[in-house]
């Protein structure tokens, strides 16, 4: 009986614990002084480098895709580059290792054995730029720590969500959760 009150209760656990599953965030936009047009204006992502793999270039499409999904999500007007004028979106990905550390020890009959991992800070830097020339509008800046060293499609989705968080209003170190689904 033990057993399957076990089972019924960790399964509630993991049904919990994977809806609607947040991430703390944290986010920075500058916004230029003189730009008009931010919240009219629709985005439109830069298309992948042609020079790619196909394989590079459909990692970067699933990428482009999952960001455009939550800027719609964010009332973000979201067209294809070059069906209209809008303002040019570049992403800069980045992971560094924080040189912290998330510990967990479970007792065992000998004492207790425990386990640790790295913990990573991942940002994404999302620039903007005036279809015609080029100039710089608004840079944003969101980072989440994370346990894994490399990208998946959550980490794209929550940096994302907070990259576009109540865009395209200036932030300055704005800290909230995210969603990672």
């Amino acid at each position: 009986m033990n057993l399957l009150r076990s089972v019924a209760c960790y399964s509630i656990l993991f049904v919990l614990n994977g809806c609607g599953a947040s991430t703390p965030a944290a986010a920075t936009r500058v916004v230029a002084a003189d730009a008009t047009g931010l919240s009219t204006t629709p985005i439109c992502f830069t298309p992948p480098d042609p020079a790619l793999s196909l394989t590079d270039r459909a990692q970067q499409l699933n990428i482009q895709g999952i960001c455009e999904d939550v800027a719609r999500k964010e009332s973000v007007s979201v067209v294809t580059s070059g069906s209209q004028p809008c303002l040019a979106v570049s992403m800069i990905w980045a992971v560094r290792d924080t040189g912290d550390r998330d510990g967990d020890c479970t007792r065992t009959w000998a004492g207790a054995e425990c386990e640790s991992t790295a913990i990573h800070a991942k940002s994404l830097k999302l620039v903007l730029t005036e279809p015609v020339g080029g100039r710089v509008l608004a840079e944003t800046t969101a980072a989440i720590r994370s346990s894994r060293e490399y990208y998946s499609n959550e980490s794209f989705h929550a940096l994302c969500s907070a990259a576009f968080r109540d865009f395209p209003r200036p932030l300055s170190n704005a800290q909230f959760d995210v969603p990672v689904d």
